[in-house]
């Protein structure tokens, strides 16, 4: 058995954040989504984003770089409603500064707490048969592909470690890369 890390979202009558801290966006909207159900989108350059179509609990996930089956708890429009996001930083905010600023505004806007809890539960880990490696480098710069459906998932061109990303998607569980092989 493995552990994995959970975010337990509380946005009703939660306490405030120390949010204040935190960088935060110059500017931002948040608007009920009128984009079609199932779609949604992300978009960022520097010192901006903007998220269309997104329920609470996949903003959560981009804000903490956590999948779906990782944050538990809050109310029942967690799943339901759905969101667009514009918001504009001061600087040129990049990645993680973005994500760190979309935490704040989450907690600022939706009273949004969160902790961290451990529990135990089932896992996979992708190692490396003792054979030896099965799969080859693709050679050059192709680009990464992957289709899937009905049980099955064909990737060309892809790290491991973003595999893994995919199949703990897919599953619904966490899936590890201790194969400590690149490219």
């Amino acid at each position: 058995m493995r552990t994995a890390l959970f975010l337990l979202a509380t946005c009703a009558f939660a306490q405030p954040t120390a949010s204040s801290q935190q960088p935060s966006f110059e500017a931002a909207t948040i608007k009920p989504s009128k984009a079609l159900p199932g779609s949604s989108s992300t978009h960022s350059h520097t010192g901006m984003i903007v998220l269309t179509g997104k329920t609470l609990k996949g903003l959560i996930c981009s804000a903490y770089d956590v999948k779906d089956f990782q944050v538990s708890g809050g109310p029942k429009w967690l799943d339901d409603d759905r969101y667009d996001i514009n918001a504009k930083s001061e600087g040129a905010a990049t990645g993680r500064q973005l994500m760190t600023m979309l935490q704040a505004l989450l907690a600022d806007r939706f009273q949004l707490a969160i902790h961290h809890e451990q529990k135990v539960g089932p896992a996979y880990a992708l190692v490396v048969a003792k054979s030896g490696l099965k799969i080859k480098p693709v050679e050059g710069n192709p680009g990464t592909n992957s289709e899937g459906g009905k049980g099955q998932l064909t990737v060309t061109g892809m790290p491991i470690a973003e595999l893994a990303d995919i199949l703990a998607r897919e599953l619904k569980t966490p899936v590890a890369d201790l194969t400590a092989t690149s490219g």
